[in-house]
């Protein structure tokens, strides 16, 4: 059997086992988003563990959660925070990269990641300037009416 497919069907089988636990307890989570995350979590395990070599599968995985923590911080965020929408994906990837195991040499990033979460936190608090205000509303339109 291929890696992929025991991905997916282990990805299936978890999808199924989290909607089983989401019944029974009432607890409310996205059993798909958790059967990805754990299906991630184990190749990166076993990847450490010497049995698993095949990153490329974990990797879309990975941005697949990223962009769902997007979404869900951007569901629970109030609209303003929506301002933060590309550094807070940024990090994101960011922090997906790391877990694919590289550690080291990144000191530019993070200072370009910090760089940029100051900038729209600058624009954030002085978003009620009508000078900035405008800029602010692009910012926080920029994934509406598309």
């Amino acid at each position: 059997m291929s890696e992929l497919l025991a991905v997916f069907i282990g990805i299936v089988s978890l999808f199924v086992f989290f909607l089983l636990v989401r019944v029974v307890t009432g607890w409310r989570f996205c059993a798909l988003c958790a059967g990805v995350f754990a299906t991630w979590a184990a190749l990166l395990i076993l990847h450490r563990l010497g049995i698993f070599q095949d990153l490329i599968l974990a990797a879309p995985l990975l941005g697949a959660s990223a962009v769902g923590v997007y979404y869900l911080a951007e569901k629970r965020a109030s609209e303003p925070l929506h301002v933060f929408r590309l550094p807070f994906f940024l990090t994101l990837l960011f922090i997906a990269y790391l877990l694919l195991g590289a550690v080291h040499g990144y000191f530019g990033l993070m200072l370009f990641l910090a760089s940029l979460w100051l900038l729209f936190g600058a624009l954030h608090v002085y978003g009620r300037n009508p000078k900035v205000r405008t800029l602010v509303n692009h910012l926080i339109a920029c994934c509406k009416n598309w």
